[in-house]
This record gives structure tokens, sequence and C-alpha cells, in this order.
């Protein structure tokens, strides 16, 4: 390799492409590599993994969420589905006014576990699909696309409070009704 081909590679942006290509060993067309690479700057964190869950979910395969399981709606903020993760927040409280406590605890929790993964690719997908419409492309496409997805230390942590208030109030209930 000559020198002018090193220097050139050295000053090349990394290649974010070829995600699919090293999981699943197949080629990808140059639209397909540009997908992929989107979805990898979206996730963020353990991109690997949810490009596999999004290969998953594409082919209509059942790809279970085990933070979403354990975690509940804390894990939809920190993943910056706010809306999905106030609806999750909101919804057993009004399945437990309308119907009492005990509605909806365990099969909330299944439904998180069994839905969590289609709706955070739905949700990239989207993402995705809005900077098409806006035109975004190169380092505005990568700065949009990061500031949409990724994680949320901060609202984590905010839901997670949340959470463990809740759970708080529940025992106290718990023990309230019981003396």
């Amino acid at each position: 390799m000559s020198s002018n081909e090193l220097f050139a590679r050295a000053a090349a942006p990394p290649r974010v492409f070829g995600m699919r290509e090293r999981i699943t060993g197949k080629p990808e067309s140059a639209s397909e590599a540009q997908k992929y690479a989107d979805l990898e700057v979206f996730f963020g964190p353990r991109a690997d993994t949810y490009v596999e869950i999004y290969d998953r979910v594409k082919e209509k395969k059942r790809a279970l969420c085990w933070p979403a399981f354990f975690l509940s709606f804390v894990w939809f903020f920190y993943r910056k589905m706010y809306l999905q993760g106030a609806v999750w927040l909101v919804l057993p409280i009004v399945l437990v006014m309308i119907m009492g406590a005990g509605a909806g605890g365990t099969s909330m929790t299944i439904i998180y576990l069994l839905d969590g993964n289609r709706e955070y690719v739905q949700y990239a997908n989207s993402r995705l699909k809005n900077a098409d419409r806006l035109g975004l492309t190169g380092d505005e496409r990568v700065n949009y696309l990061r500031r949409a997805g990724g994680v949320s230390w901060a609202a984590g942590t905010l839901a997670g409070i949340i959470y463990a208030g809740m759970a708080v109030i529940a025992i106290a209930a718990l023990l309230h009704h019981k003396a």
C-alpha cells in the first residue's frame, strides 16, 4: 500500500457500514448498508445487539425484551421512547383505578417482555424516516440520529426514581391494608 493510500485511509471517517454483514455474513446493498449504518448510530450503546433484534423483528421472529420486563417503563425512558414510557407508566395506574388492585401487573410485564423490542425497532424506523423527510445527510443526519436515539441516563434515572416511589407506595398500601 502506498503512503498516499495510507494517508487517505487514516484521514477517512471510520466505516460504520457492514454491521449486518459482520453479524450474518450476508453482503449488503448500498442502501441496505446505509440503513444499517443509520441504525448503528441511532441505537448507540449495544448497537450490535439491537441490529440483531432489528433483523429478528423484520423477519417477524420473536425478540424478547428482558430489560423492559425487569425495568418496566424505566427502560422506555432510558431508550428515549418518552411517549411509550409515559403510556406504560400511566396505563397500569388507570387499570388499577378501573379494575382494582392487582389489575394488569403481571400481564403488563408480559407485554413489556413480548413487545418492547418491537416498539423500539418501530421507533428507530420512524426516526430514520423522519431524517429522510427532513433531507438530512452526512454529519447532520448522524447528529440527528445520535440525538434522537441512544440512551438517556437522566430520563432513565428519573423514571427509576418514579418506579421506586411507586413501589414504596404500593408496599405501604399493602401493609396498611393488612393492618
